[in-house]
């Protein structure tokens, strides 16, 4: 039989180790949270497919300006290379890396074209004349894939 001051010491003991455990658990927490703050996010790249339109609907040398969720605008193209359907279509920004007006594409020159100042595109959407070219500037690219008769653009989201 326990006499009053064991257990007295008892519960004494009990609380000493649970508030010791207790302070264990915050210090714990509280490293955990240095540690997420002090090193660097490992930021992982998140993709989004945005559908375009139809390959049908974009004959060989047509193209045509749309309007990205984000606000950003670009050109789609059907360049009519040999090729599957994803490698006939191209899409780049409409804003000219130089002062950002709008470009467009000319079929039958195979380029880009921006009438502010007659800066001139390659088919990859390299500059070749004109100030963009002096600044050795390129328009901004966009992949696309072709599922069937549709068309996306990959977007990177972080």
């Amino acid at each position: 039989m326990q006499t009053k001051e064991t257990s007295v010491e008892g519960r004494r003991k009990w609380l000493l180790r649970g508030m010791a455990s207790a302070v264990a658990a915050s210090f714990g927490a509280l490293t955990g949270f240095a540690f997420a703050f002090l090193l660097p996010r490992r930021e992982r790249a998140v993709e989004q497919r945005i559908f375009l339109g139809f390959a049908s609907a974009l004959g060989a040398g047509e193209s045509r300006l749309l309007t990205l969720p984000s606000g950003e605008r670009m050109v789609l193209a059907n360049t009519g290379r040999s090729g599957g359907a994803g490698e006939t279509f191209q899409a780049f920004s409409s804003r000219c890396p130089h002062l950002g007006c709008q470009v467009h594409y000319e079929a039958g020159e195979d380029r880009y074209l921006c009438p502010c100042h007659q800066g001139v595109f390659d088919k990859d959407g390299k500059a070749v004349s004109g100030p963009p070219a002096k600044a050795g500037q390129q328009l901004a690219a966009y992949r696309i894939e072709a599922d069937g008769n549709s068309l996306y653009a990959v977007i990177d989201l972080l």
